[in-house]
């Protein structure tokens, strides 16, 4: 039949058949046949769709910089984008009568741009730089509330900030900032280096000072100990040529030895024999461990009685006549 044709939409097209002024047949992907001379078709297309942008834009700070990115969108309400804009189609079916659908992604970049503007001008060149996804988060949000857009149906998929830059000028200045920054941190890290090597340098010889100084209060103990082991012994040869006679008896003991216990009555009984023929008896203590309250307690309980004991505190007696043992472990 003369006029009579078929059509078969995409399935990310919305087509719409229109008689009278009224829709008879609408939907995705939809197939009919239709009268060409009583039929108006129209054919919105609802598959997803990016609409790149680019801009130069002033920040807070008059430093212009350069926004690029691109917006995901897709024509969720066909009816009103169509009640809007001019999506018929020509009798051949294939093409738009009016340039009105190209123009739906300027429309989506116009409102893009003054949402972006807005935006860049709040901020400073260096948060502008580093808020690239501030940025699209705050053009999303104002795309889905803004009145334009959702007169036309539209829903926003997405909103994607693929780069925040400078002049050319700005940029070598914030490199060379950038530069300066680094440098800086690294010098301070050599400084920090070597403040570190002094300091323990120092601690190295404060401790060989330490170690020094250590030494020559061990070196001078030393030599007190030895001097007071000298006087003592020359102390005790003192006493030794005061006592009125030629022979001088010396019994080295010490509190707990058996054998030196064992002995005492032999040594009492030698020095009631032997005194009236001027011989004189000692009794050495040169046990360290020994004091006098111990000695005069060892004393009392084994009976020395008058038998004088000498007590060589530093054992310097002992060493200056070779003595090793107590009196029992000599013999």
């Amino acid at each position: 039949m003369l006029g009579l044709k078929y059509i078969k939409a995409r399935p990310t097209t919305y087509l719409m058949a229109f008689k009278q002024g009224k829709a008879v047949r609408e939907g995705a992907g939809l197939s009919l046949l239709y009268y060409a001379p009583t039929t108006n078709l129209v054919a919105v297309p609802i598959g997803s769709r990016e609409a790149p942008f680019i801009f130069e834009k002033v920040t807070a700070d008059f430093q212009t910089v350069r926004v690029q990115g691109q917006v995901s969108y897709r024509i969720a309400d066909p009816a009103k984008a169509a009640a809007r804009l001019n999506f018929a189609l020509k009798p051949d079916a294939v093409t738009y009568e009016s340039d009105d659908p190209t123009r739906v992604p300027l429309r989506i970049v116009a409102a893009v741009e003054v949402l972006v503007q807005n935006i860049v001008q709040g901020t400073t060149l260096t948060e502008a730089i580093r808020g690239s996804a501030q940025l699209a988060d705050g053009v999303t949000v104002g795309l889905k509330r803004h009145a334009e857009i959702l007169s036309l149906g539209l829903e926003v998929l997405s909103v994607a900030v693929l780069a925040v830059k400078p002049s050319p000028e700005t940029a070598r200045a914030l490199e060379a900032q950038a530069r300066e920054g680094f440098l800086k941190v690294a010098d301070d890290a050599v400084f920090a280096r070597r403040n570190s090597a002094v300091e323990q340098e120092r601690a190295i010889k404060e401790s060989e000072l330490d170690t020094e100084i250590a030494v020559e209060q061990k070196k001078r103990a030393i030599r007190e100990t030895q001097m007071d082991a000298e006087a003592s012994v020359r102390r005790k040869k003192h006493e030794l040529r005061q006592a009125d006679s030629k022979i001088v008896v010396l019994f080295f003991t010490g509190n707990g030895c058996p054998i030196a216990r064992q002995c005492i009555s032999k040594i009492r009984s030698l020095r009631s024999k032997f005194t009236k023929q001027g011989v004189i008896f000692w009794m050495v203590d040169s046990n360290l461990a020994d004091d006098r309250q111990s000695i005069a307690q060892e004393a009392k309980e084994f009976g020395v009685g008058s038998i004088p004991i000498l007590m060589d505190e530093k054992q310097a007696l002992a060493r200056a006549l070779g003595i090793k043992r107590t009196a029992g472990q000599n013999t």
